[in-house]
This record gives C-alpha cells, structure tokens and sequence, in this order.
C-alpha cells in the first residue's frame, strides 16, 4: 500500500528540512509519496498561510486527511504510519 502525503512547509525553513530528512528514511519502508506544497506559493497561499503558517511542518495524509503537526521523530512518524 502506498501512503500518499502532503508536506506543507516553506522554502528556507530549517524544520521543514529535518522533517523531510526523517520521512526520506522512513520512505521505502512504507511506500511514501511525498508532495511538498510551500504554503506561501500558490492559488491557496492566503489559506494555507493561515491554517498552517505558525505550525510548519505539517504532514498530511492525503486519504484520510489526517494531520501530524511538528514535532515530530522516526518513532512518532513509525506509530503514525502503522
């Protein structure tokens, strides 16, 4: 089964970075197709801003649009998945 994700973040931000680190890790082993969406570029910019803006890192998953927000590690990420 492949988990289909969202990554909203923005371009320069060092956590963004660290959480893209942890789900490259975790990536193989549960067939992640990631999606980065930088929350300040696009036709949802003002929304997205709003929504996620003082939380980047967010992850979603797309199918059941559940969020985990940061913080988060490999282990926290792992229960999520499972």
């Amino acid at each position: 089964m492949t988990h289909q994700w969202n990554l909203y973040g923005t371009q320069g931000c060092h956590l963004c970075e660290k959480a893209k680190v942890i789900i490259q890790h975790l990536q193989y082993d549960f067939s992640i197709e990631l999606t980065e969406i930088d929350i300040t570029e696009g036709a949802y910019a003002e929304q997205w801003v709003e929504r996620f803006g003082e939380h980047i890192p967010v992850l979603e998953n797309t199918t059941t649009q559940a969020l985990l927000y940061w913080p988060f590690c490999p282990e926290v990420l792992t229960h999520w998945l499972s």
